[in-house]
């Protein structure tokens, strides 16, 4: 067998990967993977979506929550390359099939390191039992060319905890994320 032969029988199935469970590092997928959300399902799908089309994206973040009453909003952050990230900001309540009340935004790239939360990922899932208290999924989104075309690379991490502070890597996360949040909402009111 020829050494191109034997590279292509190891190279194919390593392109179609399918995704793994979240929470347990990251995985190579093809662009039409599927996420397997926790929460929140018809914002990350349109998420992934968004970031497919976008010929200018490179790399993305999605924060995304959900809770008994209420949720604690949802931000997609789309690196295109450029000074800024293309930042979608859904106030708590929203559907994602209200795309019209959604706030697009160009952030400065200096805002959101996006190598830091690439870097504080991967964090295992933590899911207590517990009931209607606010919970989270982060995903984070990079496209990487190869030499059998452009694949995405998914990390994503649920926690659900009424006890947050239990676990200081998946509370620096959210702190992280959600300060960028906020101050982005405070130069637009």
């Amino acid at each position: 067998m020829s050494h191109l032969r034997l590279l292509i029988l190891l190279a194919v199935p390593l392109a179609c990967m399918s995704p793994t469970t979240p929470g347990t590092g990251a995985q190579l997928v093809s662009p039409e993977a599927i996420l397997t959300p926790h929460i929140q399902k018809e914002w990350q799908l349109m998420f992934l979506e968004q970031f497919k089309k976008d010929p200018k994206s490179k790399q993305a973040l999605g924060y995304f929550s959900s809770g008994g009453w209420s949720n604690d909003g949802q931000a997609l952050f789309i690196d295109q390359g450029e000074h800024n990230l293309r930042y979608m900001y859904a106030s708590p309540g929203l559907n994602a099939n209200e795309l019209d009340r959604i706030r697009i935004l160009a952030m400065p790239r200096a805002d959101l390191d996006l190598r830091k939360i690439e870097k504080l990922l991967p964090l295992e899932n933590v899911d207590a039992v517990s009931f209607d208290n606010l919970n989270w999924e982060i995903v984070f989104l990079k496209k990487e060319a190869g030499f059998m075309g452009t694949s995405i690379k998914i990390n994503s991490v649920y926690i659900n905890t009424p006890d947050l502070p239990k676990y200081p890597k998946h509370q620096e996360l959210l702190k992280e994320i959600k300060s960028v949040i906020d101050k982005s909402l405070e130069k637009i009111q």
